[in-house]
């Protein structure tokens, strides 16, 4: 509360104040901070299931709610700035915000989100391991025992990985080794300036997700806010920061801090259900795990068509990676363009003839998980030809 005081001290009156809100608990925490609710807007293709709980939400803290639509295609036609605005670095898809303007410029001039709070408080990349209860995995997690080589620990088990392709196999034989222990040198290095006030190796671990926060996926996130408004982010304030590094690991699993937090700004708010579970905010793991179990149960019996834990693809804001090369013209043709492209071919380093025989693969079949590998290839490819 104090860090959005800090960050709205411009004054109530002089300056618009305006918030990026979700169906989740991140900017939900933000916004029950505010001491005057800010205008809320939500982007939403449709009337999906994380619009309604943002509506929701923002009906119960007393703020304006302006739902902004997106196409079903929200990349095709600003793709190239999409590349642009990230300098190649970050994934296109990010950078999600550039056609808002016309909506928010009239009723914000600075816009807040929530982001941070997902690494700081509710254990997003801590090193875990999910329990298992009969076989099928729990809504518990439990804290992961780390090698004592910690580099290639790091390297393996990085939530935030390339999943679904190996993207090592698709790197030349030639230079195959020498790039991979030059990534493992870049984790070293940072490992080593880290030894000098890191006291364990989970210390270490979360130093090498904050040390460079520019680094993280959500940098071009707030760089497409930016060009439409000033963006301020509650989570970077000394105090906020400081809070977090004084935690142990083990308090960041299963998001205590933040649920805590939520239902002391905002009891009601915590209540609601959130877009991704459709459960409520504040529920521990245990409260979690019981309702998972009651809604199996009602499918089960056949009293329920299906279960409502979990929102599906359709009904959350953020697309599918897998079927945007399925579905939309414009990307297709960028990851074929891939294939043969000669700005990724003059790098000296990809198997360009794996990925001529992959990619058509790829983009037909959403199934082989390729997504976020294509993302990045294009992003990249892209680039090099601006």
């Amino acid at each position: 509360r104090t860090s959005v005081r800090r960050k709205t001290s411009d004054g109530e009156g002089q300056t618009r104040y305006g918030i990026f809100l979700s169906g989740g608990t991140d900017s939900r925490i933000v916004l029950a901070a505010f001491d005057n609710p800010p205008a809320c807007f939500t982007l939403a293709v449709s009337e999906n299931n994380e619009l309604r709980v943002a509506r929701e939400v923002a009906g119960v803290a007393g703020a304006e709610h302006v739902s902004i639509p997106i196409d079903a295609d929200p990349y095709s036609s600003t793709l190239d700035d999409q590349v642009r605005i990230g300098g190649g670095m970050y994934a296109f898809d990010n950078a999600l915000f550039l056609s808002s303007e016309s909506i928010i410029a009239p009723r914000a001039a600075v816009v807040f989100h929530g982001h941070g709070v997902d690494y700081m408080f509710q254990g997003m990349y801590v090193p875990t391991t999910p329990v298992r209860l009969a076989g099928v995995r729990s809504q518990f997690s439990r804290l992961r025992r780390l090698s004592d080589d910690f580099v290639s620990d790091y390297l393996t088990n990085i939530p935030h990985r390339t999943k679904g392709v190996d993207v090592l196999s698709f790197v030349r034989g030639d230079r195959r080794d020498m790039m991979y222990e030059s990534l493992r040198d870049s984790v070293r290095q940072i490992v080593d300036e880290g030894s000098e006030f890191c006291e364990t190796p989970y210390d270490t671990w979360e130093y090498m997700i904050v040390h460079s926060l520019s680094r993280h996926y959500s940098h071009p996130n707030m760089t497409s806010m930016s060009t439409f408004a000033e963006q301020r982010c509650a989570t970077f304030d000394n105090d906020v920061f400081d809070l977090y590094l004084s935690l142990p690991t083990r308090s960041k699993i299963g998001g205590s801090v933040a649920r805590r937090t939520l239902s002391y700004l905002s009891p009601e708010t915590a209540k609601i259900r959130t877009g991704n579970t459709n459960i409520r905010a504040d529920y521990s793991p245990l409260r979690r795990q019981l309702y998972w179990i009651f809604d199996k149960s009602l499918v089960k019996a056949g009293l329920r068509s299906r279960t409502r834990f979990y929102a599906p693809a359709e009904e959350r804001t953020w697309p599918d990676r897998n079927r945007l090369f399925q579905r939309q013209s414009v990307l297709r043709q960028a990851a074929l363009d891939v294939a043969r492209s000669e700005a990724l071919e003059a790098l000296d380093f990809l198997d360009m003839d794996a990925l001529a025989r992959n990619i058509p693969v790829w983009v037909d079949d959403p199934a082989r998980d390729a997504g976020a590998f294509l993302t990045y290839l294009v992003t990249v490819d892209r680039f090099l030809r601006q």
